[in-house]
């Protein structure tokens, strides 16, 4: 212990390497780090390979099928025709390299803004995401404008309720009756 406070002092690199050596939790650090980091990048590889798959499926939920149905290409069926030649050829466009925003553009550039499940949220098309916010406030706006300022009618000779004066007919029913 004496050498080592001696060499400590010394402020050489070998005694801290000494040092570090014999301190328990510096070994047990850089094991974890030693099993730890081969782990992570075996995770990191295989999340690279299996995101084609998910790119794949986040391309199909964007994209509407060309055979001129409603539907996207993950919802459209084999029976359609279009959806499994669109998918064959997104999946050969992801493995050539392509990223999601290069396939889109790839698909735009052939079949125009057609491709997209739903506007791309730029130019005019940004009426089409801005204007049901804007007349649903507008509308909430108006509606709470308006039951604020409503006033309950104030009794007046209009809304007073008038006394119905029964009959000659009806008053000697009416005392048979509460007389029995």
């Amino acid at each position: 212990m004496a050498q080592v406070t001696a060499r400590r002092k010394s402020g050489s690199a070998f005694s801290r390497a000494e040092e570090q050596v014999a301190n328990p939790w510096y070994t047990m650090v850089s094991m974890l780090a030693v099993l730890v980091f081969p782990v992570c990048l075996l995770l990191a590889v295989s999340g690279a390979l299996g995101s084609d798959k998910e790119t794949l499926k986040r391309i199909e939920s964007n994209m509407k099928c060309l055979c001129e149905c409603p539907k996207l290409v993950a919802d459209c069926g084999d029976e359609c025709g279009h959806a499994p030649q669109i998918r064959a050829h997104i999946q050969q466009l992801l493995a050539n390299g392509m990223t999601e925003e290069q396939v889109f553009a790839e698909y735009e550039k052939e079949y125009g803004q057609r491709i997209y499940g739903a506007p791309k949220p730029e130019g005019f098309n940004l009426v089409a995401w801005v204007l049901p916010f804007v007349v649903l406030t507008c509308g909430g706006v108006l509606i709470a404008v308006f039951l604020k300022n409503r006033k309950e009618p104030e009794p007046g000779p209009k809304t007073r309720r008038r006394r119905r004066s029964l009959s000659a007919k009806h008053r000697k029913m009416l005392r048979r009756e509460l007389a029995e």
